[in-house]
């Protein structure tokens, strides 16, 4: 999912039927549907949202994944460094990274989060700032797939401040940047430069290294103007064509209505816009700009904002799905949750295996305190074909120990793979780790769910502590 000249070998290729998925972890229409978080999203239950991934505008070694949503890290960034253990000063340290990335093989890395306003970052010193987080995060973990933050909205002036980076990162580094995921915020918003006592310098601003004062005068009221909302990623999606980058799926990790009701932006004008974008996204195809992989759409995943945030810059707003206060679905929630509802069934030819249980038989004796267990894993396929020849390898204490071929793994079944360990030590515990697809023979929708570990105490009292999953 991105463009450039270089290797596509992180990427799924096909699913069964031969057709590309439009991202991993995208098994099902529903799954392109994000939210956006302010905060923690422990204690609502989003479940009925149907959502396949979030994010929460940071990194997180362990972040949890209600109703399976899949974890979007975002790295914040700033204009400054490099320091010996950290590459600027509102980055990670060299060495969270590396904990984070090593636990969360597979995830998708944003690098900066509106570096033409919020982070605020120099197009020669983003370049470098990528440069270093895309070598670190691809030794460290080479499944996971790292992407450009997203400007506030890919007006012309922002993607003239793109062109920047892309020039100086080819200047420092003597080829095309490697972006795997395009990424974009989308919103409608003024362009001028701000000044002390300017009457109407709201908005988005202008990016760094821009010499222009003004971009897009945009107007309160035009905030939910859709021509001006599908206008931007109509450009974006031929300035990627355009340079080189059509190969690359394009998500837009937040947009919606930051606007207040005091400006008329109440409840059924935001959900009225939602829906819209909904529609066309899920709809809108170009033969020459669109993604090949996903039926020349424009754009493979997108992000609501916000999941949780009542307000905006202190004035209240409609756009929020829960209310943060009594963690209860708001009106617009369910219109989201309506809205995915029939979306959830996985793509034709799908495949998605995860292994979801770990348990023992008990304990056969030996000679002194030795005895031998059979350790069984239930596998699940979670997509929408079946998979044949699902190899499962199984580990204890981070050694080899045996494997097990599945001949098949009907759509939507479990199946139950069992290895035999003799010479165990009663009451010793031991730590189990089963992978099924170890080496990729299978190509999966969403391959980060393929690793299972938890303790096993070899006795008949206790069997199993709550189980970890990688």
């Amino acid at each position: 999912m991105v463009l450039w000249s270089l290797s596509l070998s992180s990427l799924p290729l096909a699913r069964a039927d031969g057709t590309p998925p439009p991202l991993p972890g995208i098994c099902s229409e529903s799954d392109r549907f994000g939210v956006a978080v302010a905060g923690w999203i422990g204690g609502y239950d989003v479940e009925p949202l149907h959502a396949g991934w979030y994010h929460n505008f940071t990194t997180s070694t362990s972040p949890p994944h209600p109703a399976a949503m899949r974890y979007v890290q975002t790295i914040r960034i700033s204009d400054d460094g490099p320091f010996a253990d950290q590459a600027c000063s509102a980055c990670p340290t060299w060495q969270a990274l590396q904990q984070m990335a090593q636990a969360n093989p597979g995830s998708l890395w944003l690098v900066g989060n509106e570096q033409d306003r919020q982070d605020y970052v120099g197009a020669a010193h983003y370049a470098r700032l990528y440069h270093d987080f895309y070598t670190f995060l691809k030794a460290e973990d080479p499944t996971g797939l790292v992407g450009i933050g997203g400007v506030v909205q890919p007006t012309p002036i922002r993607l003239q401040y793109l062109d920047l980076i892309l020039t100086a990162y080819a200047d420092q580094y003597g080829q095309a940047m490697p972006v795997e995921v395009w990424n974009v915020h989308n919103y409608v918003l003024r362009e001028k430069r701000w000044y002390e006592g300017c009457p109407d310098c709201w908005g988005c601003g202008i990016p760094p290294d821009i010499p222009a004062d003004t971009g897009q005068l945009y107007d309160i009221q035009d905030h939910d103007n859709m021509g001006y909302w599908t206008w931007h990623i109509i450009l974006m999606r031929q300035w990627m064509r355009d340079r080189g980058y059509r190969d690359r799926p394009l998500i837009i990790s937040e947009f919606g209505i930051l606007m207040p009701e005091m400006y008329g932006y109440d409840y059924s004008r935001v959900r009225r816009m939602m829906l819209a974008t909904f529609d066309w996204m899920r709809s809108t195809t170009n033969p020459d700009t669109g993604y090949p992989a996903d039926g020349n759409r424009l754009v493979q995943a997108w992000s609501w904002y916000s999941l949780n945030d009542p307000a905006f810059e202190g004035w209240p707003s409609w756009n929020h799905l829960f209310d943060p206060t009594t963690r209860t679905m708001t009106a617009l929630g369910q219109d989201f949750a309506a809205y995915t509802a029939s979306l959830t069934a996985p793509f034709p030819g799908s495949i998605d295996l995860s292994p979801t249980s770990l348990r023992h038989t008990p304990p056969e004796p030996e000679s002194g305190s030795l005895v031998t267990i059979t350790v069984l894993a239930d596998i699940h396929n979670g997509g929408g074909a079946t998979a044949g020849n699902v190899l499962v390898r199984f580990e204890r204490d981070g050694q080899p120990a045996g494997q097990v071929i599945l001949p098949d793994i009907p759509a939507g079944e479990s199946r139950v793979a069992g290895v035999v360990w003799p010479g165990l030590t009663r009451r010793h515990l031991y730590q189990v780790t089963v992978t099924v697809n170890p080496d990729g023979q299978i190509v999966e929708c969403d391959p980060s769910n393929n690793r299972l570990t938890a303790p096993l105490l070899a006795t008949d009292i206790a069997v199993y502590l709550p189980l970890i999953r990688k």
